[in-house]
């Protein structure tokens, strides 16, 4: 719980966008301006003196190159760094080099674009702030050794329960790759698939994620959320294998979807036609979901605009699936989890710490029925 106003720094050398980050950021209670730097060398300056809670870097500065200036606050500080910046690729190094976020600067003035931006951006610096009081460093460094130290469990193959008895005892047994996962968000998606995939351990079944965001973005978007967790996450490529402990995020601009082969799930990237306004789309991920999983499946909708994703959770429900919605006090936007409710397709509605509470309670009654029956 935040008791206290969240202090940001702003460091961006326009005088114009300087002011509407500070206009932005001041329009929510919860934050407040702790000073504006517009270059490097009074950045550095700033840093010691304001002791932010939160930095937001704009890379392209007048006095240092894309990078110097991050490498040295992550060097000398352990406050987390939320990248502003319009560049994809940057974005992607950014995080590689230890920045906590990103968001993409905005482009234009549309009413939309700017009121999204808006929401993202304080929910990004409101997210930073409720993770921080574990050091960020020691927290991307106990995430890497877990993914080095993991090992996967493996079971023998059972029939799936019925979906009377999995609701109660779980998905009864079985080796994981027999089971997926199947995560869809939108607006403010980001930050609870963010705060759901921090608490979940690295032996669950194949995750597979549609986030509605730009193409060019959800690549930096895979390396942030690998970097947070002990999953291990990727941008979708075609023919994936969904696997456990790994999470698979589709690329923005095609649909991805989930098929069966003898080895287990794969993932079909492919298609940029937008379908219910969307590309790619969390309906079509679903859907082949339903088809391809079956009762073997458990599917997430989270905050969003419209109804993506809320006939393909329906069909997931229908076939058995276990089904879970974020309910509309945490959303952002209670619209496609909204819709899915009231059509049918949600079994329970649950904040995302909740939402991830359920997913290892779930998936470890079916590890604990296989290990009575040992």
């Amino acid at each position: 719980m935040i008791k206290s106003k969240i202090r940001v720094l702003i460091i961006e050398d326009s005088k114009l966008y300087q002011m509407y980050l500070k206009q932005v950021i001041e329009s929510d209670e919860c934050l407040a301006v702790a000073g504006m730097a517009d270059c490097g060398s009074r950045a550095l300056e700033m840093i010691p003196e304001l002791k932010p809670d939160i930095i937001t870097l704009d890379l392209q500065l007048p006095d240092s190159d894309d990078f110097s200036l991050l490498k040295e606050i992550l060097q000398r500080w352990d406050t987390p760094v939320i990248v502003v910046s319009g560049d994809a690729s940057a974005c992607e190094k950014a995080i590689r080099l230890g920045a906590t976020d990103f968001i993409e600067k905005m482009q234009d003035a549309k009413i939309k674009t700017a009121e999204q931006f808006k929401l993202l951006l304080k929910l990004k610096l409101k997210m930073q702030a409720e993770i921080h009081p574990e050091p960020v460093k020691r927290r991307f460094a106990e995430a890497r050794k877990k993914k080095e130290t993991a090992v996967q469990p493996t079971a023998p193959p059972n029939p799936p329960a019925t979906r009377a008895r999995r609701k109660n005892q779980g998905w009864g047994g079985g080796n994981p790759q027999r089971h997926i996962i199947a995560i869809g968000a939108s607006l403010g998606g980001t930050e609870a698939t963010l705060q759901i995939l921090r608490q979940l351990p690295d032996n669950l079944p194949g995750i597979v994620i549609v986030q509605h965001m730009p193409p060019e973005f959800t690549r930096a978007y895979a390396m942030r959320l690998d970097s947070c967790c002990s999953l291990s996450v990727h941008e979708a490529e075609n023919r994936d294998p969904v696997l456990p402990g790994t999470v698979i995020v589709a690329k923005g601009g095609e649909h991805m979807s989930v098929y069966r082969s003898r080895e287990g799930y794969r993932v079909k990237v492919g298609g940029t036609e937008k379908i219910g306004g969307f590309c790619p789309s969390v309906d079509v991920m679903f859907r082949s979901v339903a088809q391809a999983a079956g009762p073997s499946a458990l599917g997430v909708i989270l905050t969003g605009m419209g109804r993506d994703g809320a006939d393909g959770l329906r069909r997931m429900h229908d076939s058995g699936a276990y089904t879970l919605g974020q309910d509309k006090e945490s959303c952002v936007v209670f619209g496609m989890p909204g819709v899915a409710w009231k059509t049918g397709g949600v079994d329970k509605l649950l904040t995302p710490d909740e939402i991830a509470g359920e997913i290892i309670r779930y998936c470890s009654l079916y590890k604990k029925s296989e290990a009575d029956k040992i």
